[in-house]
């Protein structure tokens, strides 16, 4: 207890001397500091948790990068499949081009749309085997015979028109149908 009242009366006598006004004096410039100190020290703490959750957030936005690359490696295949696909079908659409135009030409052969000036006409075959073109785009009157013209005549760049009456069973061996004046009667034999 000696001590105690020692040191009280050590400290009593230093806080009314002139050591005791410096050791105040000290103190309180020793405060700042150390103040400073511990706001450093509470910042520092703040930067470290901050930083651990970037390092967490920076850790799953390289998982989920992970997983985005996955995907676009994944859709750069479906696109390289996609894209020989489309090639398989522009071949495809190709040869059916290619075919498409051999069966419209062949058709037009058959209607004799390809015979300059018989564009209106078609490739018909009455009931006896004659084989005539027929405009089937010209309107006519009810009960009026179809405009008919030869093929052969067509195929030379003639305009020979025939019609119903037109028969000569003398020069056509007694065979019924359309007769061309200069080709006679024309069939799938000789057309």
């Amino acid at each position: 207890m000696e001590i105690g009242v020692f040191l009280l009366s050590v400290f009593k006598s230093l806080g009314t001397s002139l050591a005791g006004q410096y050791v105040k004096a000290f103190w309180r410039w020793l405060r700042g500091p150390l103040r400073r100190i511990r706001e450093l020290h509470a910042r520092y703490n703040a930067l470290v948790s901050e930083n651990a959750a970037l390092i967490e957030r920076n850790t799953a936005l390289v998982h989920e990068n992970a997983q985005v690359v996955a995907q676009n490696q994944q859709l750069v295949s479906e696109n390289a499949a996609l894209v020989t696909r489309n090639q398989a079908l522009i071949s495809e659409n190709a040869a059916l081009s290619k075919k498409n135009a051999e069966l419209e030409k062949r058709l037009d052969n058959e209607l004799g749309h390809h015979i300059p000036g018989f564009e209106n006409y078609q490739k018909c075959i009455d009931g006896y085997g004659n084989v005539f073109l027929e405009d089937f785009k010209t309107v006519r009157k009810s009960g009026a015979e179809p405009t008919r013209a030869c093929i052969l005549c067509a195929q030379e760049g003639k305009k020979t028109l025939i019609n119903q009456e037109s028969y000569d069973f003398t020069r056509t061996g007694g065979r019924a149908g359309p007769a061309c004046p200069i080709h006679f009667i024309v069939t799938e034999a000789n057309c």
